[in-house]
């Protein structure tokens, strides 16, 4: 069974706070809680934090786990990933 997506977001937020911010916005995004892991700066190129965090998934059919991974990264884009 395909439980969690674990998604890496590398962020221009210019502060903790806003980084966060970002994170709760794609949790309404998702329309579900999300799990966050680690919310730290990031020094590497343009980027100033690293968000990481997992989704739920439930999906026994890989297919569908696949399916559900991108409408899920659509849903993030549009608020910014």
């Amino acid at each position: 069974m395909f439980e969690t997506i674990h998604w890496s977001v590398y962020s221009k937020a210019s502060s903790k706070q806003k980084a966060m911010k970002l994170f709760s916005n794609f949790e309404i995004a998702v329309g579900t809680k999300l799990n966050l892991l680690a919310c730290e700066p990031y020094s590497k190129g343009d980027y100033n934090y690293s968000i990481i965090f997992t989704s739920p998934l439930n999906q026994n059919d890989l297919s569908q786990a696949v399916l559900e991974t991108v409408l899920t990264h659509e849903n993030l884009v549009e608020v910014g990933l």
